[in-house]
């Protein structure tokens, strides 16, 4: 593995290389780093180059000061590590907010990519009781800091709580050390986030989505309406998951992703 970084907006960016051969970039999501995706690391590192990215404020990336923060930025940002490691086509997979940011890389630079993967994520932008959660949780955030919110908010992301209690308690721990600035920043980010229902329409590249059968923050439901929107869409559901599948199904996720990338890279 290979530890590097950029400066964007003189701002550090940490991302690791591990494997090498087509490149295949992972997003994580809200409150987590990098390390969050071992599993699937270690399963794609052995055929392909994985590119992990500690997004601002987690890891070793600093906080982004910027006055105001879109999902846009976090994408730019993605697009000049892409840039600096000389990818001219890779497979975008984001958990969670990550998605939200391939999302937006998608359609900024939409000749970058072979395949997009949504993994308990959604194309659709916050409906009004989706910002109202957000906003009492940024306020809880401020008034009790980041591990108190995680301690609450993350046993909720998991199908199975006591099995998954070593996840948990992993998220909580490393999250704890996120700044609630940080943490705030991302929650107006997602909150000022567009609807891609009409890009995703017209987007002639794969789409993978994986969304969990117990997940509340993308329910089930609301996975459902992304199916035939694209022209090729992959649509998997794991049913003994939450938000977290990727962790509580790990071996039904790398089949899954496995497959979608070999036929990304068929075509």
């Amino acid at each position: 593995m290979k530890k590097k970084s950029i400066l964007f907006y003189e701002t550090t960016l940490s991302y690791q290389i591990w494997g090498a051969g087509a490149a295949i970039v992972l997003l994580h999501g809200f409150a987590e780093d990098h390390t969050v995706w071992h599993k699937q690391i270690e399963y794609l590192s052995e055929d392909y180059k994985v590119i992990t990215i500690d997004l601002f404020g987690t890891g070793n990336s600093k906080h982004l000061n910027k006055p105001v923060v879109e999902i846009a930025d976090y994408a730019a940002a993605i697009k000049q590590i892409v840039d600096e490691e000389q990818i001219e086509k890779c497979i975008l997979l984001g958990h969670s907010m990550g998605g939200y940011i391939a999302l937006s890389y998608c359609d900024q630079y939409p000749n970058d990519l072979l395949g997009l993967g949504l993994i308990h994520s959604t194309i659709f932008n916050d409906d009004a009781s989706k910002i109202m959660m957000r906003k009492k949780s940024i306020q809880f955030i401020q008034a009790h800091g980041a591990a108190a919110f995680l301690k609450t908010s993350v046993p909720d992301l998991f199908y199975d709580v006591e099995k998954s209690k070593e996840y948990i308690d992993a998220i909580i721990k490393k999250g704890s050390n996120i700044s609630p600035a940080t943490l705030v920043q991302y929650y107006e980010a997602m909150m000022r986030r567009e609807d891609y229902t009409k890009q995703l329409a017209s987007w002639n590249i794969p789409c993978l989505f994986i969304c969990g059968k117990h997940d509340k923050a993308v329910p089930y439901h609301h996975s459902l309406k992304q199916i035939t929107i694209g022209a090729t869409v992959w649509f998997t559901i794991l049913k003994n998951s939450a938000h977290m599948g990727f962790l509580e199904e790990p071996e039904l996720t790398q089949k899954e992703i496995s497959a979608f990338i070999h036929y990304c890279l068929s075509k």
